[in-house]
């Protein structure tokens, strides 16, 4: 499973976010694609044994990379 570190939300049931409940898959992709929200990947910009960041490995499509340094 691919970790989401961040997501900035418009255009949601606000009850739901303020809760902090997840969304699934099926709930997030059109509203990616809608450009209702950007999902930020912020997992380590290290590369991995391979020379690959985390990010180039998978990542939610339409996913921004941000790396979070440690």
């Amino acid at each position: 499973m691919l970790a989401v570190a961040a997501l900035l939300l418009a255009g949601i049931d606000a009850a739901r976010a303020e809760i902090g409940k997840p969304l699934t898959p099926a709930e997030l992709e059109p509203l990616v694609r809608a450009g209702q929200v950007r999902v930020v990947d912020i997992r380590n910009a290290k590369p991995a044994a391979d020379g690959r960041t985390a990010y180039e490995t998978g990542h939610i499509p339409g996913a921004v990379p941000a790396p979070y340094p440690r």
